[in-house]
Parts: structure tokens; C-alpha cells; sequence
């Protein structure tokens, strides 16, 4: 099992520090309350080797390039410095360094994602699309309130004024057949002018309306930080129905979710499947598994979710979460995960963008 070929493993017995590797790795893991298999299941790593990293057993691991590999994810996943880690790993091959806790403020720094969006598209965006909608409405409301004003004011030229006769009143000769039509003819044209008119206001307005529509937002794609989750400390999935428990399988991923205190909205895409959207109403639920699921999640607050048979817990300001299981996958995607278009209806993933 070992790969003697690229390097001389050379355990360093003479030098000890106050903490080495195992007891860092250990010590983080055990502070956060999480099982040795759980880190085992969301790295991908094999058991036997994360137990010979926490026993600081260098005799019966891999080459150290992979060594190296495995000590930063298994650090990454528990949001502690991968640097650090890397430096007790040289410790125990007998390589002397300096071993200075970074900060973790810098850890998080030198991650790939700098915060997770709520919105596939910027909030800022969205409130000045709200914005616009609304003074386009105030619009037209006002369009229509001055052509009906304007119908009044000529409807009320046309108007016969009523008149008592009297011994005193004058008498008027009454207007020839062809001077009321042309009168009428008149007026009629005034109306048709201002109808012309409105038409052609509400016409702009229709293709000031297009033209915002056909803007589209800049999307930015920024790599997904980890951890995505964390695993809730008050795991309670025994109390899920017997059907419901006799679906999971360590062969597939299966998300089991539940819109306990509101409505929850997803849009997801397991393996080659095509994109779904759902609205799970409050109190029901949905299934899925698969080999790769990626998912956008709406009011995840409000919601339980299930993950090969451990409750999870989200930190999310904005109720909105996009996560990928298994977390291995993590690195070949980028979110926003799915880009949506309002104009057409439509919904697609992200990687056409990504390899643009």
C-alpha cells in the first residue's frame, strides 16, 4: 500500500511538539461533534486512512503527494487551517517547519468563494427590476387617466345645451343639414387624434418595456465554499417513518426534505436528468437520490433536511442555498448553479457560462 518510490518515509521520533497531527485533526474533529465516518462519507477518503492520520501512522499510508491531499480536505471539511495541517504532515516525515496557526479570518481569505449568493440574481438587481415595474405601471395608469380625461373634455363639446323659450328669447336660424356634418365630422377627428395620440404613447411605453426586459444581468460565478453544511447536533431521523429510513443507501445519495414551518421551493438536477422545479407546500415532502445532485434551495430555514441519515443544519441569511452532494463534487461546479430566464421561462445550469 505504500508508495515507497517517490519519497522516504521517515517517521521524526526525536522531535515532539505540543500538539502533533492526530491530536490536531482529533481534537477539531471531536470539538464540532463530528464522527470519524461522517468525515469518511462527505470526503470520499477511506476510513482506515483517517484513522492512521489521527494515530499520526505514516508507515501504512500512501505516497505523501496524496497524503497531502487528503490532511486539507479533511481540514477544509472541518473549517480549520489546511496550512497548519499540512506542516504537523511534515513534522511526522521528519521535515522541520515552523508551525504557526494562521488566523482564521486568512484560512477563510485564501478560500475560493467569497460568500454565498441568496439570489441568482443580485438583490441589488432585483429591487431596481421592481423598481421599474412599478414606475412602468404608475405610467400607464396615467396614460389612461388623461385619455379618459381628454374623451370627457371632447364629449362634453358635443354636448346639446338645452334652452326654455320664451316671449323674450331671440330667435336663431337653425343650422343647414351640411353645416352639422362638417361640425360633426370635426369632432370626430379631434378624438380620433387624440386616440392616435395615446396609441402611440402606449406604443413607446410598450418598447421602453421590451428593451429593460432584453437587459440581462451580469452574472458573476464564484466557487462553492465549504463546508456547505454541517451536521445538526439533535439528529432525530430514527423518528422518520420505517419507509422512509429503509430508503437510504450508502451505494446512492439521498436527500430526504420536509417543509416543516413554511413553503419550500428547489430547483434540482440529479446526474443527466433534466432540471426540476418544485414547491413543497408546508408539511409535505420530497425524495431524491442519486449518484450527483446539485440544489437550489428557497426558505431553507424553515425546512428539514435529511442527508444519508443525518439531519443537517444551514447557515443562511437569505433562506437560499445552493449545495452539491457529495460534498467531492463540490469543486467542479460554481454558483449560482442554475441561471434563470424570465424572458423566455426557462431555466439552465451554469456550466455553459463556466466554460465560457
Amino acid at each position: 500500500m505504500n508508495d515507497e518510490s517517490d519519497l522516504d518515509i521517515t517517521p521524526s521520533s526525536s522531535k515532539t511538539a505540543e500538539e502533533n497531527l492526530g491530536d490536531y485533526l482529533r481534537g477539531n474533529r471531536e470539538k464540532k461533534r463530528i464522527k470519524l465516518q461522517h468525515i469518511s462519507l462527505q470526503t470520499k477518503i477511506n476510513h482506515t486512512i483517517l484513522e492512521q492520520l489521527e494515530k499520526n501512522d505514516v508507515h501504512n499510508l500512501p505516497g505523501k503527494t496524496y497524503v497531502r491531499g487528503f490532511v486539507r480536505t479533511y481540514c477544509k471539511m472541518l473549517d480549520i487551517d489546511p496550512d497548519l495541517g499540512v506542516q504537523y504532515l511534515n513534522q511526522l516525515y521528519g521535515i522541520t517547519t515552523n508551525i504557526e496557526p494562521t488566523p482564521l479570518d486568512d484560512v477563510r481569505g485564501k478560500a475560493p468563494g467569497k460568500s454565498i449568493s441568496f439570489l441568482l440574481l443580485d438583490h441589488k438587481k432585483e429591487n431596481l427590476i421592481f423598481l421599474s415595474l412599478v414606475v412602468i405601471v404608475a405610467i400607464a395608469v396615467l396614460g389612461y387617466n388623461k385619455f379618459q380625461t381628454t374623451r370627457q373634455k371632447v364629449d362634453s363639446h358635443i354636448k346639446v345645451k338645452s334652452e326654455v323659450l320664451s316671449a323674450q328669447t331671440p330667435l336663431k336660424s337653425t343650422p343647414s343639414i351640411v353645416d352639422s356634418i362638417k361640425i360633426t365630422q370635426t369632432k370626430k377627428m379631434a378624438i380620433q387624434s387624440v386616440v392616435k395620440e395615446e396609441r402611440k404613447q402606449e406604443q413607446k411605453q410598450e418598447q421602453e418595456r421590451e428593451q429593460e426586459q432584453e437587459k440581462k444581468p451580469e452574472i458573476t460565478l464564484r466557487p462553492i465554499k465549504l463546508p456547505m453544511y454541517t451536521f445538526h447536533p439533535k439528529n432525530d431521523f430514527e423518528k422518520l417513518p420505517k419507509k422512509i429510513r429503509s430508503s437510504f443507501s450508502d451505494e446512492r445519495e439521498t436527500i430526504y426534505l420536509i417543509a416543516e414551518q413554511s413553503d419550500l421551493w428547489l430547483t434540482y438536477k440529479r446526474d443527466d436528468q433534466e432540471i426540476k422545479k418544485v414547491l413543497i407546500k408546508m408539511g409535505g415532502n420530497l425524495l431524491i437520490t442519486g449518484q450527483e445532485i446539485r440544489l437550489l434551495l428557497g426558505n431553507v430555514n424553515g425546512a428539514k433536511i435529511y442527508y444519508q441519515r443525518h439531519l443537517l443544519s444551514f447557515n443562511s441569511r437569505s433562506s437560499v442555498k445552493n449545495v452539491v452532494f457529495p460534498v467531492a463534487s463540490a469543486n467542479n461546479f460554481r454558483i449560482p448553479l442554475f441561471i434563470f430566464d424570465k424572458r423566455a421561462g426557462s431555466v439552465s445550469t451554469s456550466e455553459h457560462l463556466q466554460q465560457e
